[in-house]
């Protein structure tokens, strides 16, 4: 190490941090993939003036070259490590008080799953995640193709991929309200047209669909929003009478020009 770290600037950044009352701390130095001593050692001051507040460094959470990356996940992972660790730990709890035997394991966005306790440890990983799992099951049931194209539709989302010669591909530009995320991840392409993907219409007049959802009753209508299916229903792409699951029958006459 050339030069030592500034110990005396970590500590006032400590004093305002606690000024402005900040509750997380993201910590991404300049070549902390190659030495992270210094990174290791800003969060043992951050700890020890900061008690409670959740610390994170760029050199356990994505430890690879160039900042941008290694910032951007750094940052979304301790922000979001609280209230994802409460919500897995208690689903994980009321699973086992339901009979649940067997470890609980959660999917991520690389591919594959980990354990919670893993998990938890980088939460930047479980973002998206649920859309990686489409490309995994194509590859599982397609046992006999080597190029597929998955498509795997829920409520929210229409969820695509493309697997060329049994393999996933995957991208740099994940991203969370339209910030990257930073970590790489299975490439799955996403639009706002699932099951329950709400109709709406714009400012100009222009119909639109989703990225809104609404787990409502489904022909519950709110202001100028419809449910997709009902769309579908009035647009002759579904025939009527529709059963749908929880014994849901969707009939023409209740949802006949839904825009109106």
């Amino acid at each position: 190490m050339v030069i030592p770290l500034n110990e005396y600037s970590v500590r006032e950044a400590c004093k305002k941090f606690r000024k402005w009352g900040v509750e997380a701390v993201a910590v991404s130095l300049s070549w902390s993939v190659v030495n992270p001593s210094h990174e290791r050692r800003v969060k043992e001051i951050v700890e020890e003036k900061m008690p409670g507040a959740q610390v994170a460094i760029s050199s356990d959470v994505l430890p690879i070259i160039r900042e941008w990356r290694r910032t951007a996940a750094t940052v979304f992972n301790v922000y979001i490590y609280s209230c994802l660790t409460e919500y897995l730990y208690g689903m994980e709890e009321r699973l086992r008080t339901m009979g649940l035997k067997v470890p609980l394991l959660i999917v991520q966005n690389i591919g594959g799953c980990t354990t919670t306790k893993k998990g938890v440890m980088k939460p930047v990983f479980i973002c998206s995640s649920g859309p990686a799992a489409g490309p995994a099951s194509g590859i599982f049931f397609g046992v006999e193709e080597e190029n597929i194209i998955t498509i795997d539709m829920g409520g929210t989302s229409f969820d695509t991929s493309l697997i060329r010669n049994r393999e996933s591909a995957y991208t740099e530009d994940l991203t969370l309200l339209n910030i990257p995320l930073g970590v790489s991840a299975v490439d799955v392409h996403s639009i706002g047209a699932g099951g329950g993907s709400v109709a709406w219409i714009d400012p100009g007049g222009a119909l639109r669909v989703g990225p809104q959802h609404t787990c409502r009753s489904l022909l519950q209508q709110k202001d100028r929003t419809r449910r997709r299916s009902a769309e579908k229903l009035h647009l002759g792409l579904l025939f009527p009478p529709v059963k749908l699951p929880l014994g849901f029958l969707l009939c023409y006459g209740k949802t006949k020009n839904p825009y109106k």
